[in-house]
């Protein structure tokens, strides 16, 4: 029996994440991760083929539709979509972001890590301020700077 479904089934998803490429008993398969606010929990992985997963990025934006598997269990069956331009210019090695978005990223880093070292900086100035005076040892104060690092920086 043929199952009759219309556009409005489809639900616009995003690709979100990847697992590492798994082997069982069937051969190699990956997951890829689709999120959408209409997806039961907002999220479905799908397994497939390492080699179909290849034709997905981190951000895509694909239709997913409501179907069912070999076993009678819900699935979704992915359409990519056709939102590239006829002209678009040639895209980057799949995997590999855009170069300027990878120095971008890694400013961003370098900037983070200059934060944290100025922080464990001030944590350890302050440890060193209050446990110096009672005998401490520079282990002691290592560790209470640590410590007071870690939790300054969960509140940043």
């Amino acid at each position: 029996m043929a199952i009759i479904r219309t556009a409005s089934d489809r639900i616009l998803a995003t690709v979100a994440g990847f697992t590492r490429v798994k082997t069982n008993e069937f051969g190699e398969y990956q997951s890829v991760l689709f999120e959408a606010a209409q997806l039961p929990e907002g999220k479905v992985w799908r397994s497939m083929e390492p080699e179909q997963a290849k034709q997905f990025r981190r951000g895509q934006r694909v239709h997913l539709v409501p179907t069912t598997n070999k076993k009678g269990r819900d699935s979704w069956d992915i359409e990519l979509l056709s939102d590239a331009p006829a002209t678009a210019p040639s895209a980057p090695v799949a995997g590999q972001p855009p170069a300027d978005a990878m120095a971008a990223a890694k400013r961003a880093i370098a900037a983070d890590v200059a934060t944290m070292a100025d922080l464990y900086g001030f944590c350890y100035a302050e440890a060193k301020r209050v446990l110096e005076p009672q005998g401490a040892t520079n282990e002691g104060i290592q560790g209470c700077a640590f410590r007071l690092w870690h939790h300054a920086k969960d509140r940043l």
